[in-house]
């Protein structure tokens, strides 16, 4: 058996392709220095570009937060003005003293009452002790008996705010003294 046909039992391709000439080791050195520097490329390129993507992620997520509470603080703003608006209004003073005539104007205005930006809202006059005079819903209101509520819009003259209901549900509770 010759050297050449020992080297190509004993070892298989490798030990041919160290055995063989020097160009064909060269080559294979080649090849395996270029799949290398393209694997180094590659894996800082994506390094690189999964960074970028996650910067830019949290950039878009920044802004579309800046712009929800934006809009929020626009929408309530407007909830605001108009409630204290419609606080110093006549036609409902005059209903807290008619009681024998207000239904027939009261419920009218406070069904037909349009919030700003289409929200949807229950307005209810109550008297002095929390109790609901008149709804805008279609369902009895409960009674506002809450006696911070009671004290700041009745004795300090001031608008209430409370936040109420379940997380996922939750509902605005905006008191003005009329």
């Amino acid at each position: 058996m010759t050297d050449k046909q020992n080297i190509k039992t004993s070892s298989g391709y490798f030990g041919r392709l160290f055995g063989a000439s020097i160009s064909t080791r060269i080559a294979f050195a080649s090849v395996c220095i270029v799949m290398l520097i393209a694997l180094l490329i590659g894996s800082v390129s994506h390094i690189f570009i999964r960074s970028y993507i996650m910067e830019r992620s949290a950039v878009a997520m920044e802004h579309n937060a800046a712009f929800a509470r934006q809009r929020l603080e626009y929408s309530l703003n407007a909830i605001i003005h108009d409630v204290s608006s419609m606080s110093g209004n006549l036609i409902l003073s005059n209903a807290l003293v008619d009681s024998q005539g207000r239904d027939i104007y009261i419920l009218p205005f406070l069904k037909g009452y349009k919030m700003p930006e289409g929200i949807t809202f229950a307005l209810t006059l109550c008297d002095f002790q929390g109790m609901p005079i008149a709804s805008g819903t279609k369902d009895n209101p409960p009674p506002y008996k809450k006696p911070e509520m009671l004290k700041q819009t009745l004795s300090k003259g001031l608008p209430y705010t409370e936040i109420t209901g379940d997380p996922p549900n939750p509902n605005l509770l905006i008191a003005y003294p009329v």
